[in-house]
């Protein structure tokens, strides 16, 4: 396949709320995948957490992150978060745009189009480059 990247983006819609498109650097070559994220109120005692292709341990601490740096108050949320395509992403690398799509989807406002997010996370520092 001469473009990898646009059979995982193919049918992503533009302008919605917890879509962000990041740069995957695992493989060769290197493709663009949409991660998509969800963030609801939740009625359960438990907010629920649920993650497609990332480790749900990072996902964990880039919450963490948003509320404690950022201000956002995602405690009393359900957070979905998935890679579209069914491709698994381990690398930090993809960070600010899983972080982005959350709070993308918490305040209910899409991520342009044009931007670009690529940017590993450190719990003390928040985001680094």
């Amino acid at each position: 396949m001469e473009n990898p990247s646009a059979l995982f983006l193919a049918e992503r819609p533009e302008d919605v709320p917890g879509s962000v498109v990041v740069a995957s650097v695992e493989g060769h070559p290197p493709i663009l995948v949409e991660v998509q994220a969800l963030v609801s109120p939740s009625s359960l005692g438990t907010p629920r957490r649920t993650t497609l292709g990332l480790d749900p341990n990072r996902v964990a601490l880039l919450v963490a992150i948003l509320e404690k740096k950022m201000g956002i108050q995602l405690l009393g949320h359900d957070i979905f978060v998935n890679v579209a395509g069914g491709v698994r992403i381990d690398e930090p690398a993809a960070d600010l745009g899983v972080a982005a799509a959350v709070a993308s989807s918490f305040l209910d406002r899409p991520i342009d189009r044009i931007s670009s997010s690529s940017a590993r996370s450190d719990c003390g520092r928040g985001p680094l480059p």
